[in-house]
């Protein structure tokens, strides 16, 4: 149930940056280039891991909707439990796997990333520039998950099925542009 009064008791987060547009829009315009953007990693390997983050983080809210994602975009579902289960046995690819094992220190004690963790990531096959996009997906969750324990945010299944198939659909910006709201655009240097 949300904290903030304002927003309604079954508030999604959605709800919580309709409230505050002027704040929140960048965030959007950040989880599309983030989770939709060119990388080497596919949609549901993004979303896998966006989701793997958020359960480290205890968030049930992200956890679901991101699992959610991941399945829209061919995870069969049950890779992230795996991998909360037991890195090293879920049934996943090595690449995945040092991803996991990288993304659960930079989460849970990120002031103990060392070189070695990055060249474990590396000898895996993983490129830098794949890692690169992973250390932003775990800052963005990161971020997001401080959100919805912050607002109170639960939600409910059935809207995670209908946000994740709207992610899939069209993605971030348009689906937050047809609530009529002004996702700002970042300039290319």
């Amino acid at each position: 149930m949300s904290f903030i009064k304002s927003l309604g008791k079954n508030a999604m987060l959605s709800d919580v940056f309709r409230h505050n547009w002027k704040k929140a829009g960048y965030l959007i315009g950040m989880a599309e280039e983030i989770c939709l953007g060119q990388s080497e990693l596919s949609r549901a390997e993004l979303e896998v891991l966006e989701a793997y983050c958020s359960k480290l983080n205890e968030c049930q809210y992200c956890y679901q909707l991101h699992n959610e994602v991941a399945q829209v975009y061919g995870e069969e579902g049950g890779l992230v439990a795996a991998l909360f289960d037991d890195i090293d046995t879920a049934p996943t690819n090595d690449k995945m796997k040092a991803l996991a094992h990288y993304l659960k220190g930079l989460t849970l004690e990120p002031h103990k990333i060392t070189q070695t963790a990055v060249n474990s990531v590396l000898v895996s096959g993983c490129s830098e520039k794949a890692l690169v996009d992973v250390i932003y997906l775990c800052g963005l969750s990161a971020m997001l998950n401080r959100l919805v324990f912050g607002f109170g945010i639960e939600g409910e299944g059935s809207q995670f099925t209908q946000v994740a198939q709207g992610v899939k659909d069209t993605g971030y910006r348009k689906m937050y542009e047809d609530m009529g709201l002004n996702v700002p655009k970042f300039t290319e240097a």
